[in-house]
Parts: structure tokens; C-alpha cells; sequence
């Protein structure tokens, strides 16, 4: 409040104050006060100069307040008010397209999400068709393979058979002829190696 009253009326108030203090000093003086020994400052004939000058002081400090710090931080204030004000419409602004922006990525991602949904359903059927063709046709082969290798392996148990036949033959004809000293011929051995395979077998 004190602030806002005029810079006259405040001087001569400041002024009137500083005539009653000196009047009032005078006054002490001429009722024969004498000074106190000790501290001047709690001399109590100084105590309205002291006031005067302090009121001086104050009254210097309100004008240099006044007339320039006060008005050089009013406006600082208000041109950061201004800012302010300036900065969260900027913000409200940016919020506002950021918000679009952020609207569209998400329909962005949504569309690519099926789109790539989409996709990937028309790779899995492709995919699945073209491995049931490869498995067909990897089935056919693996069957002609296999019959084909069952056909080599019978060949070969057979050449195998005939080779042991040959062998016991030529086994027999040799323990024959060592033993009884007879000599017979593959035909014979071969008959007798039967005849006992198949004597064998029955008793199995």
C-alpha cells in the first residue's frame, strides 16, 4: 500500500517527520539533558537524529525503489509473463499436433499390422502348398527308391547265399576227402548240404 501513494505526499510526509525529530532533538537538548557515559548509539539526546537519518535513508531507498528497481522488475515480470503465456500456447499447440502425429503412426502401424497379417496368411497357404507338392513328389521318389534298394538287397542276400553254398560245397568236398580219402564231386556235396538244411529246418 505504501507503494502506491504519490511520491509527493510521501516526501512531505518523510520531511515533516524529519522537522518534528530535529525539533525534538533541540527540545532535549534545551532541557538540559546531559550525555550519558557509554555507547554514543543508546545516547538517547542522539535518538532523533539517529531517526532522522534512518527516515532519510528509508525515503532515499523508497525513491531509488520506486522510481527504478520496482518498474525495471514489473516489467521483467510481466515480459515473463508474456513468455510464459507465449511458451504454454507454443506447448498447447505442439501437444495438439503431436497428438495428430501420434493418431496417425497408430493407424500407420494398425494398416502395416494387417497388411503383414495379410501377407503372411497368403505366404503360409503358398508355402504349405508348394511343401505338399515337394512331399508328394519327395514320397514317390522315396517309394522307387526304396523298392529299387529292396531289389538290390534281395540280389545281394541271394549272391551272398550262393557264395556260402559255394563255400560249404567246397568245404564238404575237402573234409570228405581228408577224412575217408574218397573224392566226390560238388554235385554230391551240394545235394547232401541240402538234404541236411532241409532236415534242419524241419526239426526247428
Amino acid at each position: 500500500m505504501l507503494f502506491n501513494l504519490p511520491m509527493k505526499k510521501i516526501s512531505y510526509a518523510l520531511l515533516a517527520c524529519g522537522f518534528v525529530l530535529l525539533n525534538s532533538e533541540a527540545a532535549l537538548a534545551a532541557s538540559g539533558h546531559e550525555k550519558q557515559a557509554g555507547l554514543p548509539q543508546f545516547d538517547i539526546t542522539t535518538f532523533p537524529s539517529q531517526i532522522f537519518w534512518l527516515v532519510v535513508a528509508f525515503a532515499l531507498l523508497y525513491v531509488l525503489f520506486s522510481s527504478r528497481v520496482l518498474p525495471d522488475i514489473s516489467a521483467v515480470i510481466e515480459k515473463r509473463k508474456k513468455s510464459i503465456e507465449s511458451d504454454l500456447l507454443e506447448a498447447e499447440k505442439l501437444q495438439a499436433e503431436a497428438e495428430n502425429v501420434q493418431a496417425t503412426y497408430e493407424k500407420s502401424i494398425d494398416d502395416a499390422r494387417h497388411a503383414a497379417a495379410e501377407t503372411l496368411k497368403q505366404a503360409e497357404e503358398a508355402s504349405k502348398k508348394s511343401a505338399d507338392k515337394k512331399f508328394n513328389a519327395f514320397q514317390l521318389k522315396a517309394e522307387k527308391e526304396m523298392n529299387a534298394a529292396i531289389v538290390r538287397i534281395e540280389e545281394s542276400k541271394q549272391a551272398v547265399f550262393k557264395e556260402i553254398d559255394d563255400i560249404a560245397v567246397d568245404v564238404v568236398v575237402a573234409s570228405v576227402q581228408k577224412l575217408t580219402g574218397l573224392t566226390i564231386d560238388a554235385k554230391t556235396a551240394r545235394a547232401a548240404i541240402s538234404a541236411q538244411t532241409s532236415s534242419t529246418k524241419k526239426a526247428a
